[in-house]
Formats: structure tokens, C-alpha cells, sequence
């Protein structure tokens, strides 16, 4: 979708509805941090990285 690469928002795609997503809770920032860390050196191992928030990205399937 074009509209979505332009857009500085993030948004979730959820059950064909897109939502936009607006700042997180000091718990969620606690439990993304915690999994970040959990999954780093996994990832990395792997030739992937991993994300916390507020990062758009491109998925191709297929």
C-alpha cells in the first residue's frame, strides 16, 4: 500500500483493519526491552536483527 510506505505513522494491520499505534506504557517498553535482549544474540547468530519499537519494515512472503 502506498499510503502506508509515505506515512510516518506506524500502524498495525489487525483482522484487515489498520490501526495506527500511539506511544507505549513504561511496562510494554519494559517487556520489549527484555525480549530484545532475549532474542539478540539468537538472531544475530543467524544473520537477522532485531527491532524494538517504532521501526517499519518491509516483509515479503514468498
Amino acid at each position: 500500500m502506498r499510503s502506508e510506505q509515505d506515512n510516518p505513522t506506524r500502524h498495525d494491520y489487525i483482522d484487515g483493519f489498520l490501526y495506527a499505534q500511539a506511544g507505549a506504557s513504561r511496562v510494554y517498553n519494559v517487556i520489549a526491552g527484555n525480549l530484545h535482549v532475549a532474542l539478540h544474540a539468537a538472531a544475530r547468530a543467524q544473520g537477522c536483527q532485531v527491532y524494538q519499537s517504532d521501526m517499519k519494515v518491509r516483509v515479503t512472503l514468498g
